[in-house]
């Protein structure tokens, strides 16, 4: 059933929809959003050339990102709750001596400010004092996650405890004729080749299912 009522009917179902960027839920996120707030560094960074960023998060994709946008920004701040990052201890190297990189350890985001049209700063608690402090950033990126975009699939028993698409090696999942390709499936690295190659076994096997 689709969102205007209306049905359509299939012998198969391939489920590929993905996962959806988890918000920070501040002050400023929504209205800034597409004016300062990205979640997205490879579609929007070139807007912030030779201006101030700050990535929220400590994961691989933080950093990946944080490190993507050094190509543009002059400056990229990283922001993270903990003393210690959760990257990959490879992805953390790549850091080390990179002269427009800084980070801001035991820091969350409180809200996000701007002059109505952009974002301007950012205003961060430290955790250490429990006081606020104001940051000049033209940009916020947050990172803290994704959830998979599958609660019209909750019903029928092929989700895990997080939502993620339990499929097998052929892209099956528990129910005949309906499969599971990309990032909202249960797997270990989710990117574009692994989707593609994801999509590349489910088409094979709908085909063969197809066929009988």
């Amino acid at each position: 059933v689709m969102e205007d009522g209306s049905k359509v009917i299939a012998d198969t179902v391939l489920i590929a929809t993905g996962t959806v960027e988890r918000k920070m839920g501040i002050l400023g996120e929504e209205e800034y959003t597409g004016h300062g707030v990205s979640y997205c560094a490879v579609c929007d960074g070139a807007f912030f050339r030779n201006k101030t960023v700050t990535v929220i998060g400590g994961g691989n994709s933080a950093l990946e990102e944080a490190m993507y946008l050094t190509q543009f920004a002059k400056e990229v701040r990283i922001v993270i709750r903990r003393d210690v990052f959760r990257a990959d201890e490879l992805v953390q190297k790549k850091l080390e001596g990179n002269e427009k990189i800084s980070v801001l350890r035991r820091y969350v985001p409180v809200r996000i400010e701007g002059d109505g049209n952009a974002v301007n700063q950012i205003v961060l608690k430290n955790l250490e004092t429990e006081q606020e402090e104001t940051f000049a950033t033209d940009g916020v990126f947050p990172y803290i996650g994704a959830d998979p975009a599958t609660s019209f699939a909750s019903k029928l028993n092929i989700l895990d405890e997080r939502g993620f698409v339990k499929a097998n090696e052929r892209m099956e999942t528990a129910l005949p004729g309906i499969y599971g390709a990309g990032d909202c499936i249960v797997k270990q690295l989710r990117q574009v080749v692994t989707a593609c190659g994801d999509g590349a076994i489910a088409a094979q096997n709908i085909f063969h299912y197809l066929k009988g």
